[in-house]
């Protein structure tokens, strides 16, 4: 996985809730490439494998422990999951009338 599916994982967060705020987003996520020439991409040092082993009991802090311990591997990266205010559109569903 990119680092940014990591934290879409950890964050329980869709691509489209999801904007990267850096200089060059191709390096840390490739969205044209597929099948063979993503894998190669991956493999070229811009994927990475996360595994969480818990007991039971701290089954339930798994996301927040997941996301305690990408804040620490990748505290060289500028920036932080936050929020941010966007304009959007919505669909709303209205009682018919």
């Amino acid at each position: 996985m990119t680092i940014p599916e990591l934290f879409r994982l950890a964050y329980a967060k869709e691509v489209k809730e999801t904007i990267l705020e850096v200089r060059d987003a191709a390096s840390l996520e490739n969205r044209t490439k597929t099948g063979a020439d993503l894998f190669d991409w991956l493999k070229a040092g811009h994927g990475y494998c996360y595994e969480l082993m818990v007991p039971e009991a701290m089954r339930k802090r798994s996301y927040s422990l997941m996301q305690e311990q990408l804040k620490g591997y990748f505290f060289s990266l500028p920036g932080r999951p936050g929020k941010k205010k966007v304009n959007c559109l919505a669909l709303v569903r209205t009682p018919r009338g």
